[in-house]
């Protein structure tokens, strides 16, 4: 929330939140302590413990600080988490996605949590406009066509910085990976990363034909 902003009423992408939320996971398996954020090993050792092995996943994370204005609290609330991933083991997490979470007839994370997280919150809905309907619990959502006008509407997608992209599309069974490494210039708008599922589908279909 900014300034003046009562909880609830309106919609900003931002990355505090999710970290103070990824702190909220963690110090629930005990992996965070507010007393030492430094010293406590974190998300990064829980989505490590969890998710990897069912799915044969090879990444390792590391953890940083935003750099803040002096007196910010930036050893509790900055600290962030990132995944070291390559392209196949995205892949690997977007299959995962496109499965609901089940992998070799293992259900590695709740079903009933991936169909609701990949649809735009209800929250978002009840107070933006049509075209600000673009975010689910996590990710980025198409049901209500914000998104991506001209692509299936049950697709969804993880987009992060550097211009990383998991695009998954249930209806067509497919998944499409973007990940260009280190980012230059301005983050493109979520409109932008509609370019590679957008070709991926088009050859598909020329195929087909």
């Amino acid at each position: 929330m900014k300034p003046g902003e009562p909880p609830g009423g309106k919609f900003h992408y931002q990355t505090f939140g999710m970290n103070i939320l990824c702190h909220a996971v963690a110090a629930n398996c005990n992996l965070y302590k507010t007393a030492n954020p430094i010293g406590s090993p974190g998300i990064g050792q829980f989505i490590e413990k969890r998710i990897p092995d069912p799915i044969d996943g090879s990444w390792s994370h590391e953890t940083s600080n935003f750099d803040l204005r002096p007196g910010a609290a930036v050893e509790i609330f900055g600290y962030q988490t990132f995944l070291l991933s390559t392209a196949r083991d995205m892949a690997r997490m977007g299959l995962l996605w496109l499965n609901f979470g089940s992998w070799n007839g293992l259900q590695v994370v709740p079903a009933e949590w991936l169909e609701e997280a990949t649809k735009v919150s209800d929250m978002v809905k009840l107070h933006e406009p049509p075209e600000s309907r673009q975010y689910g619990l996590g990710f980025w959502c198409n049901d209500e066509r914000g998104c991506w006008p001209d692509l299936p509407r049950d697709s969804f997608a993880a987009i992060g910085a550097g211009n990383q992209l998991i695009w998954v599309c249930p209806p067509e069974d497919l998944i499409v990976v973007q990940s260009p490494g280190t980012q230059s210039g301005e983050q493109p708008t979520i409109v932008a990363y509609s370019e590679a599922p957008r070709r991926v589908l088009a050859a598909l279909a020329v195929g087909v034909a």
